[in-house]
């Protein structure tokens, strides 16, 4: 439980939805962009470039959410004294996670570098990237995978878990982008 925490750490950490997301990554809006005294880039607005940290910084934390995953994918199953069930809903919440994370990542830079196999070691870290259909293939097989094990909405008594119903959201979402990318 406390690595799966880990895993949802990147979401709210400052440089995702802490504050940096809304305000400088994507606002474009007259809230957000205009109504400063010293225009900033983003993406909303098409003129970030990866001189702003607060971009590259978002990319970083996407891809320690990604990692994180994927070390949780890779290792759920070598305690066996933890239940199946157990193991099951906790490998669907890195599923689901992981594609979230590869979804903002299609989003704000269309083609990445997939990466399934978390890091094992500090060099050959660069990996090219992959058309963005592939990976939206990808983020949605291990969605459609995930649901049946996650949560539904009433029964947790608590909010901020990946649930059914927020993976089906996040699957419409994702669906609803990548067919507006022909007009793009």
């Amino acid at each position: 439980q406390a690595f799966l925490t880990g895993v949802y750490s990147p979401i709210m950490q400052e440089h995702f939805y802490g504050s940096n997301y809304p305000l400088y990554n994507a606002g474009g809006d007259d809230l957000t962009f205009f109504q400063r005294a010293n225009a900033t880039s983003s993406m909303l607005c098409a003129n970030a470039n990866s001189s702003n940290t607060y971009i590259t910084t978002l990319w970083r934390v996407l891809y320690e959410g990604e990692n994180r995953a994927n070390i949780l994918i890779e290792n759920v199953d070598k305690n066996p004294e933890i239940s199946q069930a157990i193991r099951d809903r906790v490998r669907a919440e890195a599923l689901f996670l992981r594609s979230f994370y590869y979804f903002n990542l299609v989003q704000g830079w269309g083609d990445v570098p997939l990466r399934l196999k978390s890091t094992q070691k500090v060099t050959g870290l660069d990996a090219p990237r992959v058309d963005k259909q592939v990976i939206y293939d990808t983020i949605i097989a291990d969605i459609e995978t995930a649901i049946p094990y996650l949560y539904k909405s009433n029964e947790i008594p608590y909010t901020g878990r990946a649930t059914q119903s927020a993976a089906k959201g996040m699957l419409a979402r994702i669906y609803l982008f990548r067919a507006g990318e022909h007009f793009r």
